[in-house]
């Protein structure tokens, strides 16, 4: 290890409530390490990386620009981080982890740490985390096992809220949230969009589907259908997940969606302008029944969104994993 004489740099380069630190670094800024910083002499450091005092760059580390380690920060051989990450205090980077450009990792986050699991037995699995992604105080995400792939992704755009954790081999989609103290077991999936709730547990292998919503402090041991809303302990399907569909639906193709729903899982009748052409579902008693005559009923000229709200919804009972999904209504 080589200790580089230098400014104080996490002394030069203040951070304010609200502010990024990457705001506040030129570009043009020649690297700041702090004289008890240890940077490995094969470690490759980007312009404009700040370095602070007692933090470690271990063999063969990639730091991208504008990077801003701060005190007693541990990146271990291998580590790829991109530009503009910052990593806070105490946080530590274990060998095999890449870190996406301008991602946030707060104080005492462990990324890619060894597996709590007992087939593990050394191999060189990887953890990657996406770009513009926030993990919050006390975070831990696991690297994978091979028996699992061999990685555990966390997308982009991703909020992984204190005090979370992401066992081995399980994917993030982009644009989720997990809330604070949630525990996902291995293998878990959570698709784009998904939010879970704060003190939540998702036992292994549950698969969370799109833009669906867990409710605070629920227990999850089987499949989350996509656009939905669950919540309880044990888990329960409640309703359609209106919130988010509103964001991107016109109104004619919710209510279109909400009609579907009911018609799926609550044997509504079917939604205006959709039509059977031949036979009626009135004798269709089970959900994966239903939602192949719904697919069926949909008229071609239907808006591209709308089809694949529907679809996703039907894919999740037409074709069930092995532990099924939540589809029984309780208000």
């Amino acid at each position: 290890m080589l200790r580089t004489g230098g400014y104080a740099a996490m002394r030069g380069v203040g951070l304010r409530s609200g502010m990024r630190w990457t705001a506040m670094m030129p570009v043009h800024m020649t690297n700041e390490l702090h004289n008890l910083a240890e940077v490995s002499v094969t470690a490759v450091l980007g312009s404009g990386v700040a370095v602070g005092a007692l933090s470690e760059i271990g063999p063969k580390a990639r730091v991208g620009a504008r990077t801003l380690v701060d005190r007693f920060v541990t990146i271990q051989e291998g580590v790829e981080v991109g530009n503009g990450v910052v990593l806070r205090r105490g946080s530590c980077v274990y060998e095999g982890t890449r870190i996406g450009s301008e991602t946030s990792v707060f104080e005492n986050a462990l990324l890619g740490n060894i597996p709590q699991d007992k087939k593990y037995r050394g191999e060189p699995t990887r953890t990657e985390i996406g770009q513009n992604s926030t993990v919050r105080e006390g975070a831990i995400i696991e690297r994978g096992t091979v028996q699992g792939g061999g990685v555990t992704k966390v997308g982009s755009n991703v909020l992984v809220m204190s005090g979370v954790y992401i066992g081995h081999d399980c994917t993030v989609g982009d644009e989720c949230v997990i809330g604070n103290r949630t525990s996902l077991a291995g293998h878990c999936e959570l698709q784009k969009g998904a939010t879970v709730g704060g003190h939540s547990t998702v036992v292994q292998r549950v698969t969370i589907g799109a833009e669906s919503m867990v409710g605070a402090r629920s227990y999850l041991q089987r499949d989350v259908i996509p656009h939905t809303l669950v919540s309880g302990t044990p888990a329960r399907l409640r309703a359609l997940n209106i919130r988010r569909l509103r964001k991107t639906m016109d109104r004619r193709d919710l209510w279109k969606a909400i009609a579907g729903f009911n018609f799926i899982f609550k044997r509504g009748s079917l939604p205006r302008g959709f039509s059977l052409s031949s036979g009626s579902a009135e004798n269709i008693t089970s959900f994966a029944g239903r939602a192949e005559a719904l697919m069926k009923a949909m008229p071609p000229q239907s808006s591209h969104l709308l089809k694949m709200v529907l679809f996703q919804i039907a894919e999740f009972l037409i074709y069930p994993s092995r532990i099924g999904a939540y589809s029984e209504i309780r208000k």
